[in-house]
């Protein structure tokens, strides 16, 4: 089984991240799943607006940033190939955020399309995109060996994560992440 991972973003100890943009970064398709080796921005930084430390897992924008501790969890986990790591900066007041000097933008390389569509209720649009789900079917032998991947033929941003690795994450402790059922998703 595979649960959907969703950052949290209503704890009071959710982390609050603006991007700080640079030339390069404007051509880069950041959330499709190909490559960016060699092309992702080394001076790439996030200006950190929360005033506690941030969590282990957070999103800026349609950025996905995780702490070293989870990125080596994740690498140990994770088939190689399914996800690449590129540093940031994390800045607060204009100046490197002591305790979090080093950061990692988490890039997915796996858009699935395991949405089982005569079992699900959704709303298409255009080349039978996924724009709104009612209730949402999962195909697991598609999913079955893939540790981490984004379901495809959709805008909506759902991350999928298997569950022996979910376990890990919970047992390991790691903030910012909330993981659940696909079946409970609805997205209006």
């Amino acid at each position: 089984m595979h649960y959907r991972l969703v950052a949290d973003r209503l704890s009071r100890q959710s982390t609050d991240a603006t991007v700080v943009y640079h030339a390069g970064w404007r051509d880069l398709k950041t959330t499709l799943p190909t490559p960016l080796a060699g092309r992702f921005p080394a001076s790439a930084q996030f200006r950190i607006n929360s005033p506690w430390m941030p969590q282990d897992y957070f999103w800026s924008g349609v950025y996905v940033l995780v702490s070293p501790r989870l990125a080596e969890a994740l690498s140990d986990r994770v088939d190689a190939g399914e996800l690449e790591f590129f540093p940031v900066r994390l800045l607060r007041q204009g100046a490197v955020l002591k305790g979090a000097e080093r950061y990692y933008f988490l890039h997915h390389l796996h858009a699935v399309d395991a949405t089982d569509r005569e079992r699900s209720k959704l709303e298409l649009i255009r080349d039978d995109w996924i724009d709104e789900v009612d209730r949402l079917v999962l195909k697991d032998e598609v999913l079955a060996p893939l540790g981490w991947c984004e379901l495809a033929r959709t805008s909506l941003g759902l991350t999928l994560v298997r569950d022996d690795i979910v376990e890990r994450l919970r047992s390991g402790g790691f903030t910012g992440m909330i993981f659940e059922d696909p079946a409970d998703y609805r997205s209006r």
